[in-house]
């Protein structure tokens, strides 16, 4: 390493041989280096442009931003192209491979997919073929081009019995049946790795639909456990701090779809105590706050607190105003059954005008509601 250190500062081919060589060094043993050896490569491919090893110095330097602990994919893809511009290199079919991976990082989905089509044409006996074949999948699934990443991904799973990206391709997979609404196929697909527990996070959302799937087949009792499980670091308590949750996608949905999942099996202070979370608790607005007011006002009235109740369904009626976009979006579902709620409060207060108003108010929402003709009964 010392003399390698020492050749490299000189000029000429030497110097540059000694640069990539060095730079190997620092790229070989079991404990890689590839900050350092990307600082070495990137003075040596400004230094010796002109030298016969220039490419290797490219590609090396190309593979070290890519594998440092934060990867350069901008700088890497430049020295990628500038080796197939040239077009001289023997291992042309790796420089496509690694531009595509660039490519995918920089959010070129597009041009990805191109490189990926391109490689596989040329090469589609390389080792890297299986590689190219996922990333076109992912390329495709990035893209929002959801039936042809499936085919993509399905085609992938059943040539490639042994690639370590096999539950990475499951998952996209599941995650496609799921946004489609196929929650059986989901579930077939979604389980047996749900149940591996793998590793990563890719696979943060696995839980999450599960569980929905589950509770879409309004199969409540099953839905609890995955969506505990995609809650579990999301929603902690501790001494200190109390409840506290952690706002990210769908966690606002799972929190009400476990209290509905708990109000169906007969759990019902927990259904009232996931309500809460979202009503009390969720660090952002929320679509969901809504329904959790709505619902957290039935289930108190009918558990016999009628504060909270009264709290809920007057701090729903208190927000639903013009201006408030997500109860202008969320709220006209849930209205009737607010209004139907107070309605029984202030019967029970002796409030009889103001009960037959939140009756009547029932009705002209909704004169369908399945809970209408019971307010026009108790409206008198």
């Amino acid at each position: 390493e010392t003399q390698l250190k020492a050749l490299s500062t000189g000029e000429g081919e030497n110097a540059a041989r000694a640069s990539l060589w060095l730079a190997r060094v620092y790229t070989r043993p079991a404990e890689k280096d590839y900050a350092t050896a990307a600082e070495v490569l990137g003075r040596a491919v400004e230094s010796f442009g002109a030298s016969s090893v220039i490419n290797d110095l490219r590609f090396d330097f190309a593979n070290a931003l890519m594998a440092r602990p934060e990867p350069d994919w901008k700088n890497s893809l430049s020295a990628l192209q500038q080796i197939q511009v040239d077009g001289t290199f023997s291992q042309l079919a790796e420089v496509l491979s690694q531009r595509a991976v660039c490519l995918q990082k920089l959010g070129d989905y597009e041009t990805s997919l191109a490189a990926n089509g391109e490689f596989l044409a040329r090469h589609g006996e390389h080792p890297l073929a299986s590689e190219a074949r996922f990333m076109r999948a992912e390329n495709l699934f990035l893209l929002g081009r959801l039936q042809e990443s499936r085919e993509a991904f399905e085609e992938f799973l059943t040539t490639e019995e042994n690639h370590p990206r096999r539950d990475s391709a499951t998952f996209r997979v599941a995650q496609i049946h799921h946004a489609g609404g196929l929650w059986e196929e989901c579930l077939a697909t979604a389980v047996p790795l749900f149940t591996s527990n793998p590793d990563g996070p890719l696979y943060a959302q696995l839980p999450f639909i599960v569980g929905d799937s589950l509770f879409r087949q309004e199969k409540w009792s099953e839905a609890v456990g995955p969506l505990q499980d995609f809650l579990a670091t999301r929603v902690t308590t501790d001494t200190a701090q109390g409840l506290t949750v952690k706002a990210g996608p769908n966690v606002d949905l799972a929190i009400t779809q476990l209290a509905v999942a708990c109000d169906r099996t007969d759990q019902k202070e927990k259904a009232l105590t996931h309500f809460r979370t979202i009503t009390d608790h969720y660090p952002v607005p929320t679509s969901q706050l809504p329904l959790a007011l709505s619902e957290l006002g039935r289930l108190a009235y009918e558990s016999g607190d009628r504060e909270l109740a009264r709290k809920a369904l007057e701090r729903f009626v208190a927000s639903d105003t013009a201006e408030n976009e997500i109860f202008a979006k969320h709220a006209p579902v849930q209205r009737p059954r607010v209004r139907y709620y107070l309605g029984w409060l202030d019967a029970e207060e002796g409030r009889h005008e103001a009960a037959a108003a939140r009756f009547g108010e029932v009705i002209a929402l909704d004169a369908s509601h399945s809970l209408a003709p019971d307010a026009a009964l108790q409206q008198g």
